[in-house]
């Protein structure tokens, strides 16, 4: 097998742009979403749908509304190519199941879907709503500009994107 370097020929040793433990974090050591399981809030978002084998979290910050991150919630993959047939159509029919109530709740006029895992390397999706007065339109949204959402409009919007995916958490009464 060819040494997993960088394009330029370096080898893992002498390249400095990846950590040195970057494939064992991609194969699952100390990743921090399976650490943390299918929580229903963390520092980062609210869970606002449970689907068999992932689950979606409005983010608290973001450029504008609407901003979700599905999370894979089977075995530690880091890429949409580690899964299997069957396992890759059931992600991405509830991605894609997030992205259309979304798009059916905010009337974006474009929804973007991003792929990185460059910092968590555990399967992960971007779901972004992109608005006809965003800024800027047609390029990547600026995320230097991201900003802690009003806590009033985050939290309704939780509690009716909760409504709409008929997601409720343990322990909440009706």
């Amino acid at each position: 097998m060819p040494d997993q370097g960088n394009v330029t020929g370096e080898s893992r040793a002498q390249s400095n742009s990846w950590p040195s433990d970057w494939f064992d974090r991609k194969a699952g050591r100390d990743c921090p979403l399976c650490a943390r399981g299918r929580t229903d809030a963390d520092e980062y978002g609210v869970r606002i749908f449970a689907g068999e084998c992932s689950d979606a979290y409005l983010q608290r910050e973001a450029i504008q509304p609407g901003y979700v991150v599905v999370v894979w919630r089977g075995r530690h993959v880091a890429e949409p190519t580690d899964l299997n047939p069957q396992e890759s159509s059931l992600y991405w029919a509830e991605v894609l199941l997030v992205a259309r109530q979304l798009a059916r709740h905010y009337n974006p006029a474009q929804t973007n879907y991003e792929i990185h895992g460059n910092t968590v390397p555990h399967l992960h999706t971007h779901v972004q709503m992109r608005y006809l007065n965003d800024s800027p339109p047609g390029k990547p949204l600026p995320w230097a500009n991201k900003r802690q959402l009003p806590h009033h409009q985050f939290e309704n919007d939780v509690r009716q994107l909760r409504t709409i995916f008929g997601y409720r958490p343990q322990g909440v009464a009706d």
